[in-house]
């Protein structure tokens, strides 16, 4: 492990590579995350497929939420791990005697950064589109439970009212696939409806008119 001089660090390259997921949040823990990228299943089904894209679920347990793509690209960097350390320095050279022991000649103690280099970063993931979250379903059926027999409590001793029923509030679960086909806004370009000229729609009523005195005639 190496001390941070000038923003600087040597030290050995090492031969373990890894890859980094540049998570588009603020997971509450490392599992959390883990398990909104598919597990550890589905990190290491997405690194052999040859989609290059990772799913990245930001409510697993709901099956309507629409998951974001990481796209995989290619990177050079290091995975460091850094951490504080109290170095030691004498205050004092070697060829100075020592004659007291004061504070003065005792070694100086003052906090460093280490960084030792783990691993070799070749890939990474990035998440550059957008994410459907407009609609969150009641998906938690304890919850549910509960406010299902809490309102039938308010309703035993309310009775028969004009009240709206909300015992049945979360069953209508009437939601598309996707909010949007595409995670990436595009440009749209609208083209001017064609416009036809007054005599061009002369012509063309005429030759309707036509038509149709040439069909009664024949029948």
């Amino acid at each position: 492990m190496g001390i941070i001089e000038n923003g600087t660090i040597s030290g050995n390259l090492p031969s373990k590579e890894a890859f980094v997921v540049h998570y588009p949040g603020y997971p509450s823990s490392i599992s959390r995350a883990v398990e909104t990228l598919g597990g550890i299943q589905g990190i290491t089904t997405a690194r052999e497929s040859t989609s290059n894209k990772l799913e990245l679920h930001f409510r697993p347990e709901d099956p309507s939420a629409h998951p974001a793509y990481g796209e995989r690209r290619h990177c050079n960097g290091f995975l460091l791990k850094i951490s504080k350390e109290d170095v030691k320095k004498d205050s004092l050279p070697e060829s100075q005697p020592v004659i007291s022991t004061s504070d003065a000649c005792l070694p100086e103690v003052r906090p460093a950064l280490c960084a030792d280099i783990v691993a070799r970063v070749s890939e990474s993931y990035c998440f550059d589109g957008m994410v459907d979250y407009q609609h969150v379903i009641p998906i938690h059926a304890d919850i549910a439970q509960q406010k299902k027999r809490k309102w039938m409590e308010v309703k035993s001793l309310a009775g028969k009212n004009d009240l709206m029923d909300m015992a049945d509030e979360d069953v209508m679960m009437l939601l598309p696939q996707f909010f949007s086909p595409k995670d990436r806004p595009d440009n749209l370009v609208l083209r001017l409806p064609v416009t036809s000229s007054p005599k061009k729609k002369d012509e063309e009523l005429t030759q309707n008119l036509y038509e149709v005195k040439t069909r009664n005639e024949t029948i």
